[in-house]
């Protein structure tokens, strides 16, 4: 995803009325100020601890980007073990 894309779907996410109604998207609004990644782990995060909670199912893309998040962070660390 490239950023155009991450301002795209965070603004979705951080329309006035859905973080009214859902507090946690205030952390995520705060995040994106600095950090598109960490602004949507955060998204990702919460919202699927929340399905899982709820029993209901996680979107296969959803869980792919998060992993794809996750391998893009650790990348670094891995890169000055070697």
């Amino acid at each position: 995803m490239g950023e155009l894309a991450k301002v795209v779907f965070l603004a979705d996410k951080l329309d006035p009325w859905k973080v009214e109604r859902s507090p946690f998207l205030s952390r995520v609004a705060e995040l994106a100020k600095t950090d598109l990644d960490a602004a949507i782990m955060q998204y990702l995060d919460r919202t699927i601890e929340l399905l899982v909670k709820g029993g209901q199912m996680v979107h296969p893309a959803a869980v792919d980007f998060r992993n794809h998040l996750l391998w893009r962070a650790d990348r670094p660390r891995v890169k000055r073990m070697a």
